[in-house]
């Protein structure tokens, strides 16, 4: 519901900054000039006071709960939004207390007779984890092919590799298929529904140069990257791994690896792909079966 500040948040966090997501549905969204700064990572909660439909009075009833039959105040409640304002230089970390502002239409409240108490409450923060940095080994072991080998560069794409990383090793991948292979270009998985819609639940900014990223990786032969829909930030679990050079992704898809070996194995995989269409598209029986994805921090 809309109307509610819920007790945990998701979060992705980036130099002690936060970014906006809820688990039920709730849009948090920062004020100020750090928005730009503000980017996915890992889950993090806030154990905060919130707002609920307790804190929404009807003055005509004796400052009683709200009507839940009136459609208006209905409407009222789930229009209401929310900022968080931060702490001095717009940095977070655990244990600071930030305050939740409460925004909504006064003129409609007036007219609904409506009053929001505390409107302004605290919240105290916890949980906050950084990006990923420097080099990370990922072993991609595929049913009856064997596996490839990457190395993925967390100093480049920080946020793509953060959440691969950890859909990878929270064993998200395991079972999961390549569904879409297009020999001389790419084999694409990482989708739970095995057909391109699906993915994990949260997207990620995506870091290209078009999206207004600094990212030198090129989508030569072996690389790995990220697909997304025509969102810039749409990326979640579906990722490609390069065939054969395609330059014209280059600034507009999230590079954020490359194979050092195994790269035979994507040969044979394009090699051996029953596609039903110029798309590349494999039905479920064809598609190679990702056994396990597991990364580990380079020393």
């Amino acid at each position: 519901k809309r109307g509610v500040i819920l007790i945990s948040l998701d979060y992705w966090v980036k130099d002690n900054r936060s970014f906006y997501d809820c688990n039920n549905g709730t849009t948090i969204t920062w004020i100020g000039k750090y928005d730009e700064d503000l980017y996915y990572l890992s889950k993090a909660f806030f154990t905060c006071a919130y707002f609920t439909t307790e804190d929404i009075v009807n003055e005509e009833h004796n400052n009683t709960k709200y009507d839940k039959t009136n459609s208006d105040i209905r409407d009222f409640v789930s229009n209401v939004e929310y900022t968080l304002e931060n702490g001095e230089n717009g940095a977070l970390s655990n244990g600071d207390e930030i305050t939740i502002k409460a925004k909504y239409s006064k003129s409609q409240a007036e007219d609904l007779r409506l009053t929001i108490k505390n409107p302004t409450k605290k919240v105290k923060v916890s949980g906050l984890k950084d990006l990923l940095t420097g080099y990370y080994d990922c072993e991609i072991k595929i049913k009856n092919y064997g596996s490839i080998k990457l190395k993925l560069d967390a100093n480049t794409a920080p946020i793509t590799v953060s959440n691969f990383v950890g859909l990878a090793n929270d064993g998200f991948y395991n079972g999961l298929t390549f569904h879409r292979i297009i020999k001389g270009f790419m084999i694409q998985g990482g989708d739970p529904n095995g057909d391109g819609t699906g993915g994990s639940k949260d997207t990620i900014k995506g870091e290209f140069s078009s999206n207004g990223v600094d990212n030198p990786l090129k989508h030569t032969r072996g690389v790995i990257s990220m697909a997304r829909s025509q969102s810039n930030d749409s990326a979640s679990s579906q990722f490609f791994i390069m065939h054969e050079d395609a330059p014209s992704l280059d600034g507009e898809y999230a590079a954020f690896g490359c194979a050092y070996s195994g790269m035979d194995i994507v040969d044979k995989i394009c090699n051996d792909a029953k596609i039903e269409d110029s798309n590349g598209t494999v039905l479920k029986k064809n598609q190679p079966v990702i056994e396990s994805i597991v990364c580990t921090k380079v020393q």
